[in-house]
C-alpha cells in the first residue's frame, strides 16, 4: 500500500484513528476528517515522524457539502485517493421509545448512516473512473440482534445493506467495498459509558465467550486486510471482529458461556 492515500472520517480518535495509525506503519499517506480538530496537530506530528503526509479537515460529515469540498481540496493538490474509510460514528443512551429524544435519534441516524453514505457519494466516482480502489464501511455488531439501541443499531445494519448494494454496482468498475462490524470494543467513548454507569463492562463481557473487549489494534489490523489486495477477491462483506460475542448470544439462552 506504500505511496497510496486513504481518506478516513471520524480520523481523529476512537477506531478512525487506530486505523490511520495502522496504514501510516505501512506507509500509507493520510487524509483524515473529524468535527473534532483539537487533536489534529498531535496526530499530524506522531505521523510526520513515521515519514508519511497527513492533511487534517475539519468537517461534518452530515454536511455532504463539506466532504465535497475537501475532495475539490485534494483534486487541487493532484491528490487521488484509493482508499476510503467511513469511521465516523455517534453512540447513544439506552432508553426506551418513550423517552429516546428525536432530536438525539435524528443526530445518530445522520451522522452513523448519512455520513458514510455522503462519502462514499463523493469518493465512489472517482474511484470508478480510475478503474480501481477499496471502501472499508465501520458498522457494528449490533447490527446483527435486537437491541435498546433503537437508532444505533438499526443504523448500523442499514449501513451492512448499503454495503452490500453498492459492492455489486461498483464490481465491475475495480472497486471493492466492505464493511466490519466490531463487537465492544474499548474506545475512549465506550470507556466514557462505563466510567459514567451507562455500560455494565462486567455484564458485557459476561456475554462475551473470550472475556474480553475488542482493542482498536485488532479493529485496524482488520480494516488494513480489507483494503488491502490480499483482500482481492472479497466484497459485498461485513466482517464481525467481536471476540466471540455473536457466535456466543445463542448459547446465553440455555447456559453461561464456557
Amino acid at each position: 500500500m506504500n505511496s497510496q492515500w486513504a481518506i478516513i472520517t471520524g480520523g481523529a480518535s476512537g477506531i478512525g484513528l487506530a486505523i490511520a495509525q495502522d496504514l501510516a506503519g505501512q506507509g500509507v499517506n493520510l487524509v483524515l476528517i473529524d468535527v473534532h480538530a483539537h487533536a489534529f496537530e498531535a496526530i499530524q506530528a506522531e505521523f510526520q515522524a513515521l515519514g508519511v503526509q497527513c492533511l487534517c479537515h475539519q468537517a461534518d460529515v452530515t454536511q455532504i457539502a463539506a466532504l465535497q469540498a475537501v475532495q475539490d481540496d485534494l483534486a487541487q493538490r493532484g491528490i487521488t485517493a484509493r482508499l476510503l474509510v467511513t469511521a465516523a460514528g455517534i453512540l447513544q443512551p439506552v432508553e426506551d421509545i418513550a423517552d429516546f429524544d428525536l432530536a438525539v435519534h435524528e443526530r445518530v441516524w445522520r451522522v452513523n448512516y448519512d455520513g458514510t453514505y455522503h462519502a462514499c457519494k463523493v469518493w465512489l466516482e472517482p474511484m470508478r473512473a480510475a478503474g480501481q480502489g477499496a471502501i472499508l464501511v465501520v458498522s457494528s455488531i449490533m447490527a446483527y440482534r435486537s437491541s435498546p439501541l433503537l437508532a444505533y443499531a438499526p443504523a448500523k445494519a442499514a449501513l451492512n445493506s448499503l454495503v452490500a448494494g453498492l459492492a455489486v454496482s461498483a464490481a465491475a468498475d475495480g472497486v471493492r467495498i466492505n464493511a466490519i462490524a466490531p463487537g465492544f470494543t474499548l474506545t475512549k467513548g465506550l470507556q466514557q459509558q462505563i466510567d459514567s454507569g451507562q455500560r455494565d463492562s462486567s455484564r458485557v463481557l459476561s456475554f462475551i465467550p473470550m472475556k474480553r473487549f475488542v482493542t482498536t489494534d485488532e479493529v485496524a489490523r482488520t480494516a488494513r486486510f480489507l483494503l488491502s489486495d490480499d483482500a482481492s477477491a472479497i466484497t459485498g462483506i461485513t466482517l464481525p471482529v467481536d471476540c466471540g460475542w455473536l457466535a456466543g448470544t445463542g448459547w446465553v439462552t440455555f447456559k453461561e458461556l464456557p
